[in-house]
């Protein structure tokens, strides 16, 4: 009898094809089961308001923006500041030339050393070592040159005042330039409280909007157990069932604005869109005490805005000083002193060069004196005219900080005020909430006065806090208020 020896192998492909098709069914099964299961939100994040104004800190890239810019601010510091800094130049150089027939190689090899001064004088020491090579005559010639000048204008561009103008122009620009970066981290403080409270009381709202859903659900469902008992009129059950769809849509449009009130906040933390965070703080308000001329007197020493102004009033003074000296005539003293040593050998040629008393020196003045040029005439009234620009933007903003300190103060008054209405009607709103739950029950009122009860409370402190700390920007003194120090000097890799 013939047998198949092939025969045993395709049994077992056989098998092991129908065990894959049996897993591959089961993985399916799996698969399909999991996607028809309700999707389980994640759990949200708890995060206090000293949280979220630490991780906008770190993360908003409006402020990385501002850091980097410091980047290129420092080093423009950096470039005024070295001005009376010695500079240093070497040079060197070859030629080959041809004069009157003769061909040689010159090689010149030199060093410079520059200063100014805050007068405004310019002293220079130079030297320079110069090597003559003739193409026919095996001879070389070496020539060394030592030259010690100073130049010290005494009318235009002379003296401290002016020539110290640029570096008292480029550190207050330095001090403009911290108080637009305070001014950012104070903007971006104040936003990020802003949206936080704005998100806690909208998260309260969908609370109690849901609680208040649940009791017109009972109350719907009361109504029907009176009308089957007869003890109500049919007609009568439209109020809870309008009141339980006015709370349904209330309640969904609440939830819309969460979402919108999470993503605002997230927004500015510069986080994940897709993070579910929860607010926690808890709603405390407390009294506070006002005294308008103090809270002045702290805004004209902190605001940055006002401390901008000031500081381009300065620097219109300063320009006034510069476009007038720019009127004066060219005055300068001018010496030298040079010393030249030449000779066949190198090493004789610097003893030469090395006689001071062998040297030639000149002592001298140069006047130039411009006619005609109103240029210079416009500029200095160019410059008047934006100093009293500048006089006038300070009177200014000192009358509109005073008058918005009065606002806010009366509106932290009214604020207050009304978080005090509220408390109280929330004192009575307990017993108040009983009575309206009993009218529930024999339909007497509708769910939406309990609802304003509760919301009237979290609105009126919510707003209290936020004058507050829309106090705090009118004061400068939002980075006190929440201990942040900045690092001035930081810049981002």
């Amino acid at each position: 009898m013939f047998t198949n020896p092939h025969k045993p192998f395709a049994i077992h492909y056989s098998r092991l094809a129908n065990l894959l098709l049996a897993l591959l069914v089961v993985i399916v099964f799996l698969v399909l089961s999991r996607a028809a299961l309700p999707a389980t939100k994640p759990q949200p994040k708890p995060i206090t308001l000293a949280e979220a104004v630490a991780l906008a800190l770190r993360h908003n890239r409006t402020i990385e923006s501002a850091y980097i810019s410091r980047v290129l601010e420092k080093f423009d510091l950096e470039v005024v500041r070295d001005e009376f800094r010695p500079d240093l130049i070497l040079s060197a150089s070859t030629a080959w030339t041809r004069q009157q027939g003769n061909e040689a190689l010159n090689t010149q090899v030199g060093a410079g050393l520059s200063l100014k001064v805050p007068t405004g004088g310019q002293l220079a020491l130079d030297f320079t070592q110069t090597i003559i090579e003739p193409w026919e005559i095996p001879e070389e010639g070496f020539s060394s040159d030592v030259v010690l000048s100073f130049k010290q204008p005494l009318l235009r561009g002379g003296g401290v005042d002016v020539n110290m103008a640029s570096q008292r122009l480029a550190e207050r620009q330095e001090q403009a330039n911290i108080l637009n970066l305070k001014q950012t981290f104070i903007n971006i403080i104040t936003q990020v409280v802003h949206a936080y409270r704005r998100f806690l009381l909208v998260q309260r709202g969908v609370e109690i909007n849901r609680l208040s859903l649940i009791r017109s659900k009972e109350l719907l469902e009361v109504n029907k157990a009176l009308i089957a008992a007869g003890r109500m009129a049919q007609v009568e059950i439209i109020q809870a069932e309008a009141d339980l769809a006015n709370q349904e849509l209330s309640f969904h449009e609440n939830e819309n604005a969460l979402d919108k009130a999470r993503l605002s906040l997230l927004k500015l933390l510069d986080i994940d869109k897709h993070t579910v965070i929860a607010p926690v703080d808890k709603i405390v308000v407390k009294p506070v005490t006002l005294n308008l001329e103090t809270l002045q007197q702290q805004a004209l020493s902190n605001r940055p805005d006002y401390l901008q102004v000031l500081l381009a009033r300065e620097n219109a003074q300063t320009r006034l000083l510069l476009a007038e000296n720019d009127q004066l005539w060219e005055l300068d003293i001018v010496t030298r002193y040079n010393i030249t040593g030449t000779s066949d050998a190198w090493m004789e040629a610097q003893e030469r060069a090395g006689h001071l008393g062998e040297g030639d020196y000149s002592v001298g003045f140069a006047l130039r004196i411009p006619i005609g040029d109103i240029q210079r005439q416009r500029g200095v009234v160019a410059a008047r005219v934006k100093l009293r620009h500048a006089g006038i933007d300070v009177h200014e903003l000192k009358e509109n900080l005073e008058i918005e300190m009065l606002d806010a103060v009366r509106d932290i008054s009214i604020k207050w005020e009304q978080v005090k209405l509220a408390q109280r009607a929330r004192g009575l709103s307990k017993r108040q909430l009983d009575i309206e739950l009993e009218k529930l029950k024999v339909n007497r009122s509708t769910n939406f006065r309990i609802v304003t009860f509760q919301n009237s409370l979290i609105r009126a402190k919510i707003d209290y806090l936020n004058a507050l700390t829309d106090l705090d920007v009118l004061l400068g003194a939002t980075l006190e208020r929440w201990g942040v120090n900045i690092e001035y000097s930081f810049f981002p890799e």
